[in-house]
């Protein structure tokens, strides 16, 4: 029972909701980036492989 009154007191203090809402979206940035991180890395390996072909 105690449990259900904590989670009560959380939804009833903005301050708490706000600072859980940042950390979400640093999440969110964060794999963006890791993505984007990973995206250009592919693209690159790949871009060294044709100009390798190239040269041969």
């Amino acid at each position: 029972m105690r449990y259900v009154e904590e989670e009560e007191e959380h939804e009833m203090d903005p301050g708490g909701n706000m600072w859980v809402q940042m950390l979400q979206q640093q999440q969110t940035m964060l794999q963006q980036q890791q993505a984007m991180h990973h995206q250009y890395q592919a693209q690159q390996a790949q871009t060294e492989r044709q100009h390798r072909e190239m040269m041969q």
